[in-house]
């Protein structure tokens, strides 16, 4: 569809500057009367806008009228020929985006993607539900300017079920981030870790877009903790960095979670 539109744009407009060329140079020829330059091009200004402004109408009535003629010429009992313009059968998927994109515009504006976060977060359902409870079912969630769009197993081929899930979503940057929800055995399986990386580098090159990654390990407690509130732990690393960064940034973490432990064993 905008393929066809910045076609039809283009034609016009290369139509428009060889009238004008031809009523400069040839005016006079066919006694057409004189016109002033500036004149001239107001009046192409004023064909050209008016072309451009019925350019859906035009498109529309081109696209019936093609497949009406291709209707005509293989017959009525062939299956009805496909365009870009002609209305096709919703998908799920599709009427996930149309309904995220219009609760995103309803309470951010027009201009809502300069506003929210897209994070993808990708794992095993069992550990998306576990930091993002109803994101499996609902397919998307949002709050806060954040919105958590699932994104299936790290395993699969992202770089192609993206695309097939929320296309159309956001014309300029796809994503923000991705969330890799996993639990202690895939995060000691070196093999599962590595295949996981590749299909989200794979997705980064697809996207052309450089992708933060959030890796987000769920862990069970040895003993019953109903009463207190899990909350997660975390530090963020530089894009560049080695296992003595890594582990410097892990041992900052120890002194504040001595401190909260022993707040809540008093407690």
């Amino acid at each position: 569809m905008v393929h066809v539109g910045l076609g039809y744009l283009l034609i016009m407009t290369v139509l428009v500057l060889l009238g004008g060329l031809l009523y400069g140079l040839c005016g006079s020829y066919f006694g057409w009367p004189q016109l002033p330059l500036k004149h001239l091009v107001l009046w192409g200004l004023a064909v050209w806008f008016v072309l451009c402004w019925f350019c859906p109408v035009i498109l529309l009535a081109w696209d019936r009228l093609a497949a009406r003629q291709a209707l005509r010429v293989v017959g009525p009992d062939a299956e009805a020929p496909i365009s870009p313009l002609s209305p096709v059968p919703s998908s799920p998927d599709a009427l996930a985006v149309g309904e995220l994109r219009d609760h995103l515009r309803e309470r951010y504006g027009f201009f809502w993607r300069r506003k929210v976060r897209l994070l993808l977060v990708v794992g095993e359902p069992d550990q998306i539900d576990a930091i993002a409870p109803t994101l499996t079912n609902q397919r998307w969630l949002e709050g806060q300017g954040t919105v958590l769009l699932w994104g299936g197993g790290a395993q699969e081929p992202l770089e192609q079920s993206f695309p097939q899930q929320w296309a159309g979503l956001s014309r300029w940057r796809a994503l923000d981030g991705v969330v890799w929800a996993l639990n202690n055995t895939q995060a000691a399986d070196d093999a599962a870790m590595g295949a996981g990386v590749h299909q989200l580098q794979r997705l980064a090159r697809g996207l052309s877009w450089q992708l933060p990654l959030y890796l987000w390990q769920v862990c069970d407690s040895a003993w019953s903790q109903d009463t207190r509130k899990a909350r997660p732990v975390g530090c963020l690393l530089p894009a560049r960095f080695d296992a003595q960064a890594l582990q410097g940034r892990l041992n900052n973490l120890l002194e504040p979670l001595r401190r909260e432990g022993l707040v809540q064993i008093n407690n």
